[in-house]
């Protein structure tokens, strides 16, 4: 059943004009223009052009002032997106563009992030709260990764042959359109992160054995809850400082340049329970294998 809303003349806006920030910011005169805009809980920001190079603007609507944001005269800076102090956006060199980055601001602190810079097109920045999210041909097809601002960790959100674009975060839930059926569709994906539990857990290791049929060094970890509280799985154990020239053959993966590996069959670790995973390193130079365990719960 359709519901009428409201009627057209039923919303009485109240102006105001933003467009550029005078002396600091460009002269506001002849050649100069916004674009995009962008509102957050505390600022309002744009990209505006100065004589066709495109800089970041902002109106702090707390102190009721503006802000320049950036003045790179090198960069064009545009496609803004803003959620509480940050800012996002899309930069790319003037008359030379080779890929597109994406960097962010702290407009009340002035700190600046480089949240990707590879050489590939790296679009529509969206930010909320400690996340960002954008879209990357980084693996051939458009896919969405999802950036956190406090710990500077970059997440593949999606992993398909298919196209994802679009995209639009909210706290932890992510939306994107995807053509997978053949034609586009809107998907989410909630996003849940790891949690580092090396204060809950010892980890205790066997000593390393050398197999000859496999030319590795193998030894087995034992993880063992020894808080009063229940760890949600997977659980996953990282072997960070590991010697250089050394691999864990059979890492299920890598996390902040550390591989890892699942501890198989854990769904939950209970205080005082232990679950084990075999490591298979190896070394061919011979050197001292060293490492230091890190414990997390959750996916990595």
């Amino acid at each position: 059943m359709a519901r009428k809303c409201c009627s057209r003349n039923s919303v009485s806006p109240i102006q105001r004009q933003f467009g550029h920030t005078g002396a600091d910011h460009g002269d506001g005169g002849a050649g100069s223009f916004s674009r995009d805009a962008a509102i957050g809980g505390r600022f309002i920001a744009w990209s505006q052009s100065v004589d066709g190079q495109y800089d970041i603007a902002a109106f702090d609507l707390q102190q009721g002032i503006f802000e320049a944001v950036t003045n790179t005269p090198l960069l064009n800076e545009q496609h803004v997106s803003t959620d509480g102090a940050w800012t996002a956006f899309e930069t790319t060199t003037v008359g030379n563009p080779t890929g597109i980055a994406v960097q962010a601001v702290n407009i009340v602190t002035g700190a600046a992030l480089s949240v990707v810079s590879n050489g590939f097109d790296n679009e529509r920045p969206n930010i909320s709260g400690n996340l960002m999210a954008y879209e990357s041909d980084v693996l051939g097809n458009s896919q969405v990764f999802v950036y956190r601002i406090d710990t500077g960790q970059t997440f593949q959100a999606t992993n398909s042959t298919f196209d994802e674009h679009l995209n639009d975060i909210n706290g932890n839930l992510l939306t994107y359109v995807d053509n997978r059926s053949g034609s586009d569709q809107i998907y989410d994906s909630v996003l849940t992160f790891a949690a580092n539990v090396s204060s809950d857990v010892r980890v205790t290791g066997t000593g390393l054995l050398y197999s000859r049929v496999t030319r590795t060094f193998n030894c087995t970890l034992t993880a063992t809850n020894t808080s009063g509280r229940t760890l949600a799985g997977p659980v996953q154990l990282a072997l960070t400082n590991l010697t250089a020239g050394v691999t864990l053959v059979n890492a299920t993966g890598t996390f902040s340049g550390s591989p890892f590996v699942t501890v198989p069959g854990v769904a939950t670790l209970g205080p005082g329970q232990s679950a084990s995973v075999a490591l298979e390193l190896s070394d061919p130079s011979n050197a001292i294998i060293n490492f230091t365990p890190v414990t997390y719960s959750g996916g990595l």
